[in-house]
């Protein structure tokens, strides 16, 4: 009978997942009279991950979790803005 070949072990190639937590944590700046829209959020947030090399949530996945996480924080808004706060990020940008 033939050597059967070993198997090989798998490669794991996937980067881990970029928390909102720590993205918030990171990146929000609680700004009096500031609205920013949930999809500059979520551009904010993939910036963020790739900058820590964590791959990003999906836009559905990611929506869940920040509306799930902004009583918490006491952060208001609602599924299109978020009031009082800024990222840290997009502010940058907005400077230069």
């Amino acid at each position: 009978m033939p050597d059967r070949p070993r198997p090989k072990l798998a490669v794991t190639t996937r980067q881990p997942i970029g928390a909102v937590l720590d993205f918030l944590n990171d990146c929000l700046e609680i700004v009096a009279g500031q609205r920013t829209e949930m999809a500059d959020a979520f551009i904010e947030y993939v910036a963020w991950c790739k900058t820590k090399s964590l791959h990003p949530m999906e836009l559905a996945e990611f929506l869940v979790e920040l509306e799930g996480l902004c009583p918490q924080c006491r952060i208001q808004g609602d599924r299109d803005y978020l009031v009082d706060v800024q990222f840290a990020t997009l502010r940058g940008r907005e400077a230069s």
